[in-house]
């Protein structure tokens, strides 16, 4: 996906399309970047069964 601008807004439509394509692949895990945690959560809250890795940087 591309979106027109750079920013917070984009995460939700982010997540939602990540989910989306997850579940038709049948991925029960997924990889989710995240400084504060905040991205993390927003997945977790949509899907708790799924298996999340974060990452963040220093």
């Amino acid at each position: 996906m591309y979106w027109d601008k750079a920013g917070a807004r984009n995460t939700d439509g982010t997540i939602e399309l990540a989910l989306d394509r997850a579940a038709e692949l049948g991925i029960g895990y997924i990889v989710v970047a995240s400084c504060s945690g905040d991205s993390i959560y927003k997945v977790l809250q949509k899907k708790p069964d799924l298996q999340i890795i974060g990452v963040t940087h220093h």
